[in-house]
């Protein structure tokens, strides 16, 4: 139960990284000059499949 909240909490923050980064992006900001939130992105996919495979685990 806790994981289903966290994982969609972590969904929730991904789509808002995903969302800095395009409107970043669409600014015509570097990737250097956004590297905090690709790091912020990728470790949230890197936790929503970690949550994935443990949950498939477990049940």
């Amino acid at each position: 139960m806790i994981l289903n909240i966290l994982n969609y909490l972590i969904v929730i923050a991904t789509l808002f990284f995903g969302y800095r980064i395009y409107i970043s992006r669409k600014q015509g900001k570097k990737f250097t000059e956004i590297k905090p939130l690709l790091v912020s992105f990728f470790a949230c996919i890197v936790l929503l499949w970690a949550i994935t495979v443990f949950t498939a685990f477990y049940n």
